[in-house]
């Protein structure tokens, strides 16, 4: 999916670089935010075609950043990133497009990104 933009929401500054690299190679555009306040921020300035969301931010729950970011554009592609195996039966229900497990497993991120950018670009908006 050539050109479809990504917002990766990742505080951990090597993972972030990672996925950079991974998704760019594949033809993604992408911008990194290292907290929800700046993910929020980038989805208002120039929102993305999906946003991959760390389930630990710094500065705000990610239920919270997920409400804003839903807020600004329902129909947003969000995907979970977690190393929490544990969080869809104690953590609280967030409306999320998909949960992906970390480390990640690079063909299955490229094969959900591809959905989700579908998805993303059938939407009008």
């Amino acid at each position: 999916m050539k050109g479809y933009s990504v917002l990766v929401v990742e505080r951990d500054w090597a993972v972030g670089s990672m996925l950079t690299d991974l998704l760019e190679l594949d033809g993604y555009q992408v911008v990194v935010a290292r907290t929800g306040q700046a993910a929020i921020q980038q989805v208002h300035t120039s929102p993305p075609q999906v946003v991959l969301l760390d389930d630990h931010l710094s500065d705000m729950t990610m239920a919270e950043c997920v409400s804003v970011l839903r807020a600004l554009h329902p129909h947003l592609p969000i995907v979970r990133m977690t190393t929490n195996n544990q969080w869809d039966q104690r953590g609280p229900r967030v409306d999320m497009l998909r949960t992906l497990r970390k480390p990640f497993d690079t063909a299955a991120l490229l094969s959900l990104l591809e959905g989700a950018t579908s998805i993303s670009g059938s939407i009008p908006g």
